[in-house]
């Protein structure tokens, strides 16, 4: 397999990196790879199983505005179902359980939405 030519990281335009910070981390699940700001964070790096997202509230990063919407394919896309459960248990603001989208038979998607109403669109077979 070539070595990946780019490496991607989504920049999330946030009002509150520590609040956003909580929410990924505490309730989706993700961690903290680095954050910077004198104890109030501007910018910040979560990470989780190969997802990498900038949360940003004031860098001179350019950014989306709000929301920004992100889709994710899952490499098992069996296993949207479980990442559905997990996500719910934790409380993860959830618009709409799993449905079949209408373009395409036995794909279907969820959505999480993060305190600033951006969107993590997750992909998969039928949970």
């Amino acid at each position: 397999m070539d070595k990946q030519e780019f490496y991607a990281r989504p920049v999330l335009k946030v009002r509150d990196v520590r609040k956003s910070l909580d929410y990924y981390c505490g309730t989706l699940g993700f961690t903290k790879a680095w954050e910077h700001g004198d104890g109030n964070p501007i910018i910040a790096q979560v990470n989780r199983n190969g997802l990498d997202l900038i949360l940003d509230s004031d860098s001179v990063i350019p950014r989306a505005g709000l929301p920004t919407v992100i889709s994710l394919s899952l490499h098992e896309p069996e296993k949207l179902g479980a990442l559905y459960l997990e996500l719910k248990g934790r409380g993860a603001e959830i618009p709409a359980p799993p449905f079949e989208v209408p373009w395409e038979k036995g794909l279907f998607q969820f959505q999480v939405q993060d305190p600033d109403g951006n969107l993590l669109v997750f992909w998969g077979q039928k949970p």
